[in-house]
């Protein structure tokens, strides 16, 4: 009896990993009330969001103070709430609408939206001299 209870636990498993694995949009949450977005500590997803392998992100930011040290990442869109600021070395929108109620800070590259995504911005985007926003 175990033994099978063991194998149907496996098969379900092993069932939802071919599912995320077959190119399924995934929403990652903001855990953590700060820090760098590379940690993959601070996503519900418990990976840091970057489409790639057939696997697509919706990301979802509700707490303050997040950074995108280095070169980062490429998402399908963002959601940015109210108090929480984004600090962005570079970040690319490919795909659906995305919003900011935020603030998000550009430094040294920036923040591309892609033809085939949409920003809402009622909040505040702020590029410094070497940062942009691509709108393509």
């Amino acid at each position: 009896m175990r033994f099978s209870r063991a194998v149907t636990i496996l098969v379900v498993f092993l069932g939802f990993q071919c599912v995320r694995a077959s190119g399924q949009q995934v929403v990652a949450t903001w855990t953590d009330t700060n820090g760098d977005w590379s940690n993959p500590a601070n996503w519900s997803t418990l990976t840091v969001p970057n489409n790639g392998g057939g696997t697509t992100y919706s990301v979802i930011i509700d707490t303050p103070n997040v950074s995108v040290s280095g070169a980062c990442c490429t998402i399908d869109n963002l959601t940015l709430g109210t108090t929480d600021t984004l600090a962005l070395n570079s970040l690319s929108l490919v795909s659906g609408g995305s919003s900011n109620s935020g603030s998000i800070f550009g430094t040294q590259a920036g923040l591309n939206i892609g033809s085939n995504a949409s920003l809402i911005n009622n909040g505040k985007i702020k590029m410094s001299f070497s940062g942009y926003l691509a709108v393509n």
